[in-house]
């Protein structure tokens, strides 16, 4: 097995899968491989870890005194003044440039202990720019995922990497929360290491058991908090997961429920956790997207309104709710827009309550979900034109036909049925066709 192409060695028996639905390797705090720290993570750079297998990289972006922006574990830096953010995504851009058939996930955020602040917008912006400099056009955009896109699909297109961000490029970026983690707190408690560990695989099976019909990626952090991080990675954590794997890849449930594994020092001992994770993907060559029409995720298609709940948020900016709902869809929907963002309501969320009450305005939805949820999801629904032809294309759609039809007086219900017969989710038609209502004719207003 050649760890630094296994996707593509293995190609004709990977090729009908989906990366959302794979085993996948990955790293922990991957960009904090500098000697000299207790918060070192890794033995390797992130390009030695592609190299060995990798395929997720957890990279955590803080602000030095002097404005570098570097990788950090809880703001501990590089002590020599390297390993800058910028050159860990070159790592990763030089990885998939060699090596296009490798699907790489990459999460960016702060991290606990960064110094950038929420409102530090420039920073936000020039992170942005920098991802979107160095990525595309190799980005996999979240259109491709409601599109049910398989490796073969994804290498066609020359695309190779998923880009979860806490700092997003409108319709290219997935939210960090599309990456699934809740270990961290289930540690909380536990003072000694043995308990932590002892706890760690119970709540690992137990994540394994329940993911079956959740979206995206499920991130199984393996990696436990210690003083000597690497070391005990090395001596207690990671020999017990590798046992455990056996035991869980034996079952075809579980194994086909199997996401990233995250960790530190990944690449101990021959890379043997990497190795068997690849090796679980080859048992299963397809396995079967979960619907997400179903209504089993109540975050897939961003449809996570009620009337109740936009009440409250509206409430708690003194804005008239009805006053507003009786306004978009009859031309108005910029001046609405103003409106709620000029008293204190995020632009994600005003477009997302724009876009939800151009489809379901007069009808009350599910009130189990607060408007807290939406921001992971505002992104994957704000198409832009080419997201729209994209996702179209895939589905083997013409997308100037349909917007000839949207476009005739009650054709959006042929264009709906069209949608959802060609496979598209009937949420993402929806939302889909909100878009377009919304932006698609007046494209001055539209999300850049």
């Amino acid at each position: 097995m050649h760890l630094g192409f296994w996707m593509e060695e293995y190609q004709s028996k990977l090729e009908k899968r989906h990366p959302w639905r794979m085993a996948l390797p990955g790293s922990h705090n991957s960009g904090v491989c500098f000697a000299g720290s207790a918060y070192r993570c890794q033995d390797l750079s992130v390009r030695e870890q592609l190299e060995h297998g990798i395929r997720y990289l957890d990279l955590r972006v803080t602000k030095k005194l002097n404005g570098v922006l570097a990788v950090h574990h809880n703001n501990a830096v590089d002590p020599g003044g390297g390993h800058t953010i910028e050159d860990a995504l070159i790592q990763v851009r030089e990885f998939v440039d060699v090596h296009f058939m490798e699907i790489v996930v990459v999460r960016l955020c702060r991290g606990d202990g960064s110094t950038i602040k929420d409102n530090d917008a420039a920073t936000y912006k020039k992170l942005a720019d920098m991802a979107e400099r160095i990525f595309e056009p190799k980005l996999i955009y979240p259109a491709l995922y409601h599109a049910k896109a398989d490796l073969r699909t994804l290498w066609n297109k020359k695309q190779n990497i998923i880009l979860a961000s806490e700092f997003p490029i409108a319709a290219k970026t997935w939210s960090i929360h599309d990456i699934a983690s809740t270990w961290t707190g289930a540690q909380e408690g536990c003072e000694s290491m043995s308990k932590k560990v002892g706890k760690l695989i119970p709540h690992l099976e137990a994540c394994l058991r329940n993911r079956a019909a959740q979206p995206a990626f499920t991130a199984f952090d393996c990696s436990v908090w210690d003083m000597e991080i690497m070391e005990s990675a090395k001596k207690y954590v990671n020999f017990p997961v590798f046992s455990a794997l056996a035991e869980w890849g034996a079952n075809p449930a579980l194994r086909r429920n199997m996401g990233i594994f995250h960790m530190d020092c990944p690449d101990a001992y021959d890379a043997r956790i990497p190795r068997r994770l690849v090796e679980f993907n080859l048992l299963d060559p397809v396995v079967e997207e979960p619907d997400r029409a179903a209504g089993s995720d109540p975050d897939a298609g961003g449809e996570v309104f009620s009337r109740e709940s936009a009440r409250a948020l509206f409430a708690r900016h003194n804005l008239d709710f009805d006053a507003c709902m009786a306004r978009p869809g009859s031309g108005n929907d910029a001046a609405v827009f103003a409106e709620l963002v000029a008293n204190g309501i995020s632009e994600e969320r005003a477009r997302a309550f724009l876009l939800w009450h151009a489809v379901h305005g007069e009808h009350t939805l599910r009130n189990d979900h607060s408007l807290d949820h939406l921001a992971p999801i505002v992104d994957r629904e704000m198409f832009d034109e080419k997201c729209a032809r994209e996702e179209c294309e895939a589905l083997g759609l013409d997308y100037d036909r349909s917007m000839r039809l949207f476009r005739e007086k009650g054709a959006d219900r042929a264009v709906l049925a069209e949608l959802a017969e060609k496979g598209m989710p009937i949420k993402r038609a929806r939302a889909y066709l909100a878009w377009y209502q919304i932006y698609g004719q007046n494209k001055e207003n539209a999300p850049s």
